[in-house]
């Protein structure tokens, strides 16, 4: 789906964790996973750290249950349908219900699915089909549906619970009804009977759980009873009382206590001990109410959720065995509604909501925590409104807030996330600001006053006069110098205060600006008019006293300033956005804005104002060069506060009703960016769901699974393609984001190349402009102009040779000190290297060949010590028997002809298999290393054949097509291969296939590697009068844009000389 906006795109949310929908756990192999909904999506969090490793695609409508199926699957509720996922992504969906799906549960491959309008079908997951014979139809009035579960032991049948406090055990086979548990007394079911049509005073089933313990099955109901009834023998064996609604219950299977949970609407957990018979412990785990608490296997670890945005495991620990908590990931408990960048990286974010105020981290979500608000819980109320400075972190507090209806304020410590101290206003704040050095803070209150204090000690140092501010101070704004301060009100009147003492300045009255530009405009309209004109005067007459009337009523609700530039914008009730100087006090730029703008927001650079509107949740990008808006896109939720990343990255939205923390991308930041005119309407935009985020371990094992998973794909490949890809992408050391193919998937890149490059080579041409090759990893026309250096200097030291083998049976000497016998069988293979070349170093001493009697000579006994000169004991006695008789024919041979030329290039061919060998840098690239072939038709290459039809049809887009899906290895053999024959017909096809590519300004830079190539290989054949004409159209299409280039360069070398003379004079 396209993005409603042409700047901004998507990126995703931070501070959601949970939606309050009941948790699913499933074991894996040292850790448990953990299913949690978060609103329209699914994450799966590993419980050693709670650290998220999958999030999947949104759906179209909220999940209200959830389930694990086998191994990779889920499955989720949505409206009407149930989704199967595999992985993060939608695999199919099972649709028959008339109602919305509100509750799940699987049983082996049988899905049960409960409607709202008590519904409940079968389906075969594996089938992906829907049962024929279903349970009979549940009538909603007497008896419906609230609760399934599946006996332990108890093969094909389910316990169904209603709102009647009745049970009924069904045999899903056979389609009957099995048995019914009156699991209450006879008068609440009359009553029950009776407030069919009151549900509030119903004793109903809510929660059911196996125990560890056959037959046994724990029931919670809607007065806050738990009853553990033994379904066997249809006996209650124990039954406690909690206050509220049971919403969930756990057993404990770790064999250390006996003890059963049960969570509760108000967030409290009891925790019953089943040997005693009495309440273990209580424990507040949520703000409100929990909706699921379960006890790990095995383990003495109970895992909790709420609608507090929050999930958490406690421990059960110490000598009394009451739980603790071990870790918690945790968001805000109601939607948040004002956002502040904070630190040096700028990655992190101070919000505030009515209950809280939180560090929310960019990047990492193990980082958000809440601030403490440690002995002034009672005193601190909702939170009205903030301010944050990182300049003094860690020397005191940088965070001040202040609260509804208080007349107190609170200061924070952003490095210890807790509150300090408590600052007296005397009066209700209405407004705060810390100054730019970190060392004050300025209040307004509602009666006009403004007040500051020192952060560090906490005391009041100055105050204004009385009578001054005459409205509540709705915005303060400190210069960047603290020289002055600036305050606007309930009205049209901005005031400027000296920051040491506030002692008065100046005033601004934005209405007599208004009525400045209306004069100027009705006086231009009079003198060009004529004197018949008095009835439309008159007429701007009446018009101007209502909108001076209008004038009197403006009123200043917000005001920011942007630091860099000096200029500060004014939001009033008017539908207008005033930007001043903050200097000379000016107006320097107005936007008409419809509807009542509720936040703004600076860009980085200062170029843009951001503002959103309450009553449409429209966002506005208006441009301050030039005066006019251009981009705006609707939200689906209004709007609560915005805020811009200080290095231009993300815009930060709230919204009402939203609990995550909104990013977009800021695409001009990331790339070039081409405006269009905004539409007439604004177009929606959807909200960013929430990325997965990726912990340095999980980073490891990524790579290393990649690793594992590129060498299979790898040795699966030719032995060719496999080292020449390697030894480049060794050589160069580029990183992995230069790389099209990032995730292993080359292979299926390139077996798909024809599907794959349609796809990329879609992008249209810009004009006339160059555009280069987006579809060509940057390594492989990087590396085509090196290949043969990478190749020299990738050649292996040595060559890989079979080692030798030592004899299966060596005979020693008897002795104190036991030695191995002399052994006459040398390495023939050594014997010939020191043949070829004269002199042999073996073990230290020197082989003379010139000798006569050389052949006496043998290698002596300190020479046969080890294993490095022993012959192969696994070859036949006849092999190595002929090698010795090749040996002496070898060494007569040369003691007969030594100037024979055929037995000197023999002995080098045996020198080259057993030394190394090293270039110049001068034969890198020489002629005769071109590959001469016969122009016959069946032995050219593809490419060759493109060249020749490209040439004759003049469209050589299947021969780049070739170039871009071979290997830089590939593509130099094919330029090498480019023959002489036919008055040298392929490599004129190739130059003219270059300056075709060229005009077409089209992968410019991989283009121009290959034309690197092709002079370094076929340049010494340019000097042939034939390739005049080719050596014309390549300076003309070489010269043509840099004479363009030129002229730009020259006329604004121009403009700058003529700007910088007239400004010097």
């Amino acid at each position: 789906m396209e993005s409603g906006s042409q700047i901004f795109l998507p990126y995703k949310s931070v501070g959601y964790v949970s939606s309050g929908v009941p948790f699913k756990l499933r074991a894996e192999k040292l850790h448990y996973s953990i299913m949690l909904a978060i609103g329209n999506s699914f994450q799966l969090l590993n419980s050693i750290k709670l650290f998220p490793r999958m999030v999947s695609n949104s759906q179209e409508g909220k999940i209200r249950d959830m389930s694990f199926y086998k191994k990779d699957h889920f499955l989720t509720t949505c409206k009407k349908d149930i989704i199967l996922w595999k992985g993060q992504y939608e695999e199919f969906r099972f649709r028959g219900h008339s109602s919305k799906v509100i509750k799940l549960m699987v049983f082996d491959n049988i899905l049960f699915s409960l409607a709202k309008n008590n519904e409940l079908i079968m389906w075969d997951v594996d089938s992906r089909l829907i049962f024929k014979e279903q349970l009979p139809e549940f009538n909603a009035k007497t008896h419906r549906i609230t609760e399934l579960v599946h006996p332990l032991g108890y093969y094909n049948k389910i316990l169904i619970g209603f709102e009647s406090g009745e049970a009924q055990l069904w045999n899903i086979k056979t389609k009957k009804l099995i048995f019914t548990f009156n699991l209450i007394g006879k008068d609440e079911q009359q009553k029950n009977s009776n407030n069919n049509n009151g549900n509030n005073n119903k004793v109903k089933i809510t929660a059911f759980q196996q125990s560890p313990v056959a037959d046994i099955v724990a029931i919670g109901f809607s007065d806050g009873r738990v009853i553990i009834h033994n379904l066997k023998l249809d006996k209650s064996v124990l039954s406690y009382q909690q206050r509220g609604i049971v919403s969930s219950i756990s057993f404990r299977s770790d064999g250390q206590k006996q003890h059963v949970a049960s969570s509760s609407h108000s967030g409290d957990i009891l925790i019953w001990d089943l040997e005693k018979n009495k309440p273990f412990h209580t424990l507040k785990a949520h703000d409100s109410e929990c909706t699921k608490v379960e006890f790990l296997r095995e383990e003495p670890i109970i895992c909790t959720t709420g609608n507090d945005n929050s999930i958490k495991m406690w421990q059960f620990n110490g000598v009394d065995g009451v739980p603790i908590l071990l870790r918690e990931r945790t968001g805000h408990l109601d939607p948040p509604k004002s956002t502040e960048f904070f630190g040096d990286e700028q990655n992190s974010v101070v919000s505030i909501s009515d209950q809280s105020i939180r560090y929310v981290s960019i990047i990492a979500s193990t980082f958000n925590k809440e601030l403490s608000k440690k002995n002034f819980k009672r005193e601190i109320g909702s939170f009205s409104g903030f301010s944050t400075n990182f300049r003094r972190n860690r020397s005191w507090e940088t965070a001040v807030s202040f609260h509804e209806d208080s007349k107190q304020a609170f200061t924070w410590d952003c490095s210890s996330y807790a509150v300090i101290k408590k600052l007296n206003i005397q009066e209700q704040v209405s407004s705060t600001k810390i100054s730019n050095c970190g060392n004050f803070v300025f209040f307004g209150t509602v009666y006009g006053n403004l007040v500051k204090f020192n952060i560090q000690s906490g005391i009041k140092r100055a105050k204004i006069l009385p009578n001054i501010q005459k409205t509540s101070i709705t915005s303060i704004i400190v210069e960047p110098t603290n020289q002055f301060i600036i305050t606007s009100g309930l009205d049209s009147i901005i005031n400027y205060w000296d920051f040491n003492d506030l002692k008065h300045l100046y005033s601004i009255d934005i209405s007599n600006y208004n009525n400045k530009e209306k004069d100027n405009n009705n006086n231009n309209n009079n003198n060009n008019n004529n004197k018949n004109n008095n009835n439309n005067n008159n007429k701007e007459n009446t018009e101007k006293k209502e909108e001076n009337k209008k004038n009197k009523n403006i009123r200043i609700s917000k005001m920011l300033l942007h630091s860099e530039s000096g200029i500060f914008a004014v939001v009033s009730n008017d539908d207008k956005i005033r930007l001043y100087d903050i200097d000379t006090r000016k107006l320097v730029r107005y936007f008409n804005v419809k509807g009542n703008v509720n936040s703004i927001v600076f860009s980085h650079d200062g170029r843009w104002i951001i503002a959103s509107t309450e009553v449409d949740s429209v966002i506005r990008v208006l441009d301050i060069p030039s005066g006019k808006m251009i981009d705006w896109f609707k939200m689906p939720k209004p709007v609560t506060s915005l805020s811009f990343s200080p290095k231009g990255e993300y815009l930060v939205t709230t919204h009402s009703g939203q609990l995550p923390i909104y990013l977009w991308s800021n695409q001009s930041h990331f790339g070039s960016v081409f405006l269009k005119t905004p539409p007439e309407t604004p177009n929606s935009i959807i909200l960013p769901s929430q990325v997965i985020e990726i912990s340095p371990q999980q980073q490891q094992q990524q790579s290393s699974n990649k690793e594992k998973s590129a060498s299979k794909k790898l040795k699966e490949k030719e032995q060719y393609e496999e080292d020449e890809q390697y030894e480049i992408q060794q050589d160069l050391g580029l990183p992995e984001e230069f790389d099209d193919n990032q995730d292993g998937d080359d292979d299926e890149m390139k077996d798909d190349g024809d599907e794959s490059s349609n796809k990329k080579s879609s992008i249209k041409q810009i004009d006339q402009l160059i555009t280069l090759s987006s579809d060509v990893a940057k390594s492989k026309w990087q590396s085509l102009l090196n290949l043969d250096i990478i190749k020299e200097r990738n050649r292996p030291i040595q060559q890989n040779e079979k080692p030798a083998l030592a004899p299966f049976f060596l005979s020693t000497i008897e002795g104190l000190e036991p030695k191995f016998a002399k052994i006459d069988v040398v390495n023939p293979l050594t014997i010939k290297t020191a043949v070829s070349t004269g002199t042999a170093n073996i073990t230290g001493s020197t082989v003379n060949t010139n000798n006569d009697d050389n052949e006496n000579n043998g290698p002596t006994e300190e020479e046969l010590k080890g294993w490095n000169n022993w012959a192969g004991a696994d070859e036949d006695e006849n092999e190595s028997e002929d090698e010795n008789e090749e040996i002496e024919d070898d060494d007569e041979v040369m003691e007969d002809d030594e100037d024979d030329e055929d037995d000197e290039e023999d002995e080098d061919e045996n020198l080259e298999k057993t030394t190394k060998t090293f270039k110049n840098e001068k034969e890198i690239y020489r002629s005769d290393k071109v590959i001469k072939t016969d122009s016959i038709q069946g032995t050219r290459t593809n490419f060759n054949l493109s060249l020749e039809n490209g040439y004759i049809t003049q469209n050589y887009s299947e021969s780049l097509r070739i170039l871009k899906s071979l290997t830089p290895s590939g593509i130099d053999f094919e330029i090498r291969t480019l023959t002489t024959a036919d008055d040298y017909a392929d490599i004129h096809y190739m130059f003219d296939f270059i300056v075709y590519q060229l005009l077409k300004n089209g992968d410019y830079d991989f283009i121009q590697s290959i034309l690197s190539v092709t002079l370094k290989v076929h340049g010494y054949l340019l000097y042939n009068t034939s390739f005049k004409r080719d050596l014309r159209q390549l300076l003309l299409v070489f010269n043509e844009p840099w004479f363009k280039m030129q002229k730009l360069f020259h006329s604004n070398i121009c403009m700058l000389r003529y700007f910088t003379n007239t400004l010097n004079n």
